[in-house]
């Protein structure tokens, strides 16, 4: 509840839509790109790698994968995930050190999933 106070708040201060902040606090949402006004909400959802049994999937989506949320404006970022560093996505730790340089918040959000989809053709060819 304190959590959810604390982005409501966070969303009312920034001009974050109620829509997106409600997402934002959905344990089980799907992956997904949503732009309301000036700000684009990208869901995401991960699994560490040797960390999902695939045999074994008795849970809902997010017994077996993170979630992350990343909330770009035109001068902003904003992540939100439960751990604390970025060492289990590097993508993200890019994003964060080089969101600035980007010349708009479109350019940030295609880099930001082009990596992400060459994370997965990597993955894929190892297999």
């Amino acid at each position: 509840e304190e959590y959810e106070q604390y982005l409501t708040d966070l969303g009312k201060g920034l001009d974050i839509h109620a829509i997106t902040i409600k997402d934002c606090l959905v344990p089980f949402m799907l992956p997904k790109v949503e732009k309301i006004g000036d700000w684009t909400g990208l869901i995401l959802r991960y699994v560490k790698a040797g960390e999902m049994d695939f045999m074994n999937l008795q849970g809902g989506i997010q017994d077996v994968s993170h979630k992350l949320v990343m909330l770009i404006s035109h001068d902003k970022l904003i992540s939100i995930r439960r751990v604390q560093s970025y060492t289990d996505f590097p993508q993200v730790a890019q994003l964060v050190q080089t969101w600035d340089q980007s010349q708009n918040q479109d350019e940030v959000i295609h880099r930001f999933m082009y990596d992400i989809m060459s994370g997965f053709r990597t993955s894929l060819q190892k297999l």
